[in-house]
């Protein structure tokens, strides 16, 4: 059911909001779940799929979730948990006995929860392609023997999209199926999605276009998303089946249908805290099994977002109140558009109100950072240095010799900071932490371990 009031409200507040930051195209959708009534579920869309071919987008419209795609992974393998197939704290050599890290006692002690927690230790950012056959996943987790190791598995939160990866491949193997089969067969069909795919190059479809950022922002010819890393970034899906998805986590595991998918239980650990993280100024401040957690108001919040391909999109689920929020964009960065319709939505359904943004103090700041924490970080693919100049604090993030992040720091306490990115002209919370006697740079929810000094 909808309410056409309510539907013609949210466009008009989604197309204001497209206009304030830039946006060309956007759909998005609330979904109410409640025992006693019919499910209420809004769907509206607006702006162009590209700016070049000017098709209008529609509530149909296939936008990539780029890392929403963790969560649908973390569900495969809580299907395999209920059907007895695998423990989450057996170390997962037991599934694959070939595996070879880059560390041999990781190798032999990472598990699942590991994996869907992001404490597992693995360098995340590994991007690599192998091609488009049934075995790029098999195939990129047999390169993870060359990736560092950057903590011991269960000892530190690092955002890793190779531990999703790997987690993939455990359940082609226990399933005897590839990632993608797995999905269609354990997810999609009993949800009666009709509009998800993991190569939108197969469908007729509307596809969005993703898009650089700014009022004259052009179209982005986007490769295909190596479908080696399919199981952390490579669905791409419409508000309605994104709502779908998420009403198998406000049901206790069923569909909307009624079609039990998940078990209760699975669906409960999936929210359960693995790990509080180092910082908890902006959503969000712990992870279960892929969802990213907070409590708002006291109310719990779980979520993610995904951006990936110059398209940016944000999923968050109210558990007890059975509300679900999707928003899908194509546009390079839609944060502060993402925030403020979740903020719009939870405030006007709930009346639960979002803490501001993470911002300097009033009135001028009078933090100094520890001049321990000066110094360089490097992880795969990124070099991380904080250093001091008359200028002030700065950290400067280097992905290749012609990609280079600039972002002024404002400390926040010995071991805080706020960055600010221009681009996005927002504030970036970091700050540092010591493990096993390594110091590490937590910033965008990756943990950057020091450079030998």
């Amino acid at each position: 059911m909808t309410n056409p009031s309510r539907h013609a409200r949210w466009r008009k507040r989604l197309s204001a909001l497209m206009a304030q930051y830039h946006v060309p195209g956007a759909a998005m959708g609330i979904l109410r779940v409640a025992t006693g009534r019919p499910d209420e579920i809004i769907e509206v869309a607006s702006g162009v799929l590209s700016r070049a071919t000017r098709v209008a987008a529609t509530p149909d419209s296939l936008f990539h979730i780029g890392s929403i795609t963790k969560a649908w992974t973390a569900s495969l393998v809580m299907r395999l948990v209920d059907q007895g197939k695998v423990d989450l704290d057996t170390p997962v050599r037991r599934y694959l006995p070939d595996l070879a890290l880059s560390d041999p006692d990781a190798t032999n002690a990472v598990t699942l929860r590991q994996l869907l927690a992001h404490t597992s230790g693995i360098d995340g950012d590994h991007w690599a392609d192998f091609g488009r056959g049934d075995d790029a996943v098999e195939k990129y987790v047999a390169s993870l023997e060359k990736v560092p190791i950057s903590h011991a598995p269960g000892s530190l939160f690092s955002y890793s999209n190779a531990g999703y990866v790997l987690a993939g491949r455990v359940v082609e193997v226990m399933s005897g199926m590839s990632w993608d089969e797995a999905l269609r067969t354990s997810l999609c069909r009993p949800l009666g999605l009709t509009d998800t795919v993991t190569d939108p190059r197969n469908t007729t479809a509307n596809l969005a276009t993703g898009h650089q950022c700014g009022p004259a922002g052009a179209p982005v010819a986007s490769a295909a998303i190596s479908r080696a890393i399919g199981p952390a970034g490579i669905i791409s899906s419409t508000v309605r089946d994104l709502l779908r998805f998420a009403g198998l986590h406000l049901t206790g595991g069923l569909a909307l249908d009624g079609t039990r998918v998940l078990s209760e239980h699975s669906v409960d650990v999936m929210r359960s805290v693995q790990v509080r993280l180092p910082d908890d100024r902006e959503f969000p401040d712990a992870w279960g099994l892929g969802w990213a957690l907070s409590r708002v108001d006291d109310v719990e919040v779980a979520g993610h977002d995904g951006n990936i391909s110059d398209q940016a999109a944000f999923l968050r689920i109210v558990p007890e109140a059975g509300l679900a929020i999707a928003i899908l964009t194509n546009v390079a960065d839609a944060s502060e558009l993402g925030h403020a319709l979740i903020r719009d939505v939870l405030a006007d359904e709930l009346g639960v109100r979002l803490p501001p943004r993470p911002a300097p103090a009033a009135g001028g700041q009078i933090d100094e950072l520890s001049p321990d924490w000066l110094g360089r970080y490097e992880r795969t693919a990124r070099t991380l240095t904080v250093s001091s100049s008359a200028a002030g604090l700065v950290l400067i993030e280097q992905r290749s010799q012609a990609d280079t992040e600039r972002y002024p720091i404002t400390p926040t306490g010995l071991d805080s900071f706020l960055a600010w990115n221009d681009a996005s002209r927002t504030w970036m919370p970091g700050s540092f932490t010591v493990v096993a006697g390594r110091r590490f740079l937590h910033f965008a929810l990756r943990a950057t371990p020091e450079s030998e000094r």
